[in-house]
């Protein structure tokens, strides 16, 4: 599946520690919707041990935009 999340997420309790990891989107749909930086919630389903995919994802806040470094503001 080509359509992998990157997510730097918080500690699923009871499952997981905190991390950076690369999470499967199988819903081409939803996996369209994301941009780089969005703040997303989203239930990580789980097959045993190694197999791991996002669902029901929702963006709950869009990136910021970037700040201008000292050189843009010069110009």
């Amino acid at each position: 599946d080509p359509n992998v999340a990157y997510v730097d997420h918080e500690e699923i309790p009871g499952f997981m520690g905190a991390m950076t990891m690369g999470y499967p989107v199988r819903d081409a749909a939803e996996f369209g919707k994301l941009s780089v930086g969005d703040r997303i919630e989203a239930k990580v389903m789980a097959r045993g041990h190694s197999e791991y995919y996002l669902n029901e994802i929702q963006v709950t806040a869009e990136p910021e935009p970037a700040a201008e470094t000292g050189a843009e503001q010069q110009q």
